[in-house]
């Protein structure tokens, strides 16, 4: 499977976005962002599933993870 990479901060910002997309939060009558409040509360659980949003979408914040799929995919093809 070929990872795409993708640029740390454009990642967490589209996956806050995704989130804040499904996601509304009202507390006495006031609105949050559901991303802030995860990331905020818990930290843990933000980051496991911004790397299983990352898998999910094959995408990497690891320039060297996608170089090693392409050597991979080479090596498989010969």
């Amino acid at each position: 499977m070929a990872y795409t990479y993708i640029d740390e901060d454009r990642a967490l910002q589209q996956y806050r976005d995704e989130i804040d997309e499904l996601h509304d939060i009202e507390i006495c009558g006031m609105s949050f962002c559901a991303s802030r409040i995860l990331e905020e509360l818990d930290p843990i659980a933000f980051n496991c599933g911004f790397s299983d949003w990352l898998d999910a979408n094959e995408l990497t914040t690891e320039e060297e993870e996608e170089e090693e799929d392409e050597e991979d995919e080479e090596s498989e093809a010969e």
